[in-house]
């Protein structure tokens, strides 16, 4: 099937600013983001949610986990549109899609947007390796600021509700700088980007 390319809306919005400073190296990973409610297993929710950060033997794996109190279908159906992902961003990131290959999102479905990191113009690309409705999808960066930035999204049904989850492996293009303290405005960054993720989640899904 041929592919097609449909230019998205563009968007105005500029950066809003600086961050503010992390404290070192590890003080960003492997904390508890107390909002919503967090499923741990059958049967059991939690009450927080989380957004956990560990090394691996190449990079860095990020884990979180949210419960909402709607049906499944109606969750994955958000995620399916990818100018959701717009208001899943935060503003600093003056984040916009603007192209994707396909009208409905498929496994193979190419996507293009456009970021700003610390000021800086970035192009983002990525692909849909997998994409199973409405249990679980994977997104790969083909093109951007990672030299590995591979998600998978999941979707659980637990307690009359859905369980979203994240797994992103990443990794950077120079080993040297991970190995350094700038990874820790790189985890920083990442986990700013999942925890507002989660706020708006939580207040559009009523946890």
């Amino acid at each position: 099937m041929a592919i097609h390319d449909e230019l998205l809306q563009d968007n105005e919005d500029e950066d809003t600013g600086p961050h503010e400073a992390c404290a070192g190296l590890f003080s960003c990973i492997s904390e508890s983001i107390p909002q919503a409610a967090q499923y741990d297993g059958p049967g059991v929710i939690m009450g927080s949610t989380s957004v956990d950060i560990a090394p691996t033997t190449r990079g860095f794996e990020l884990t979180t986990q949210q419960w909402v109190p709607q049906p499944r279908d109606r969750v994955f159906a958000f995620f399916s549109d990818p100018l959701n992902l717009e208001r899943l961003t935060p503003a600093f990131l003056n984040f916009h899609v603007r192209r994707r290959s396909t009208t409905d999102i498929r496994e193979g479905t190419l996507l293009t947007y456009t970021l700003r990191l610390h000021g800086l113009p970035v192009i983002w690309r990525t692909r849909i390796d997998e994409w199973r409705p409405p249990e679980r999808f994977v997104d790969v960066q083909l093109f951007g600021p990672y030299a590995e930035w591979h998600h998978t999204h999941t979707f659980t049904e637990a307690n009359g509700g859905t369980v979203l989850g994240d797994v992103v492996r990443y990794r950077l293009h120079f080993a040297f700088i991970q190995r350094s303290a700038l990874m820790a405005w790189v985890h920083r960054d990442v986990r700013r980007i999942f925890e507002y993720r989660q706020s708006v989640i939580a207040g559009m899904f009523g946890t």
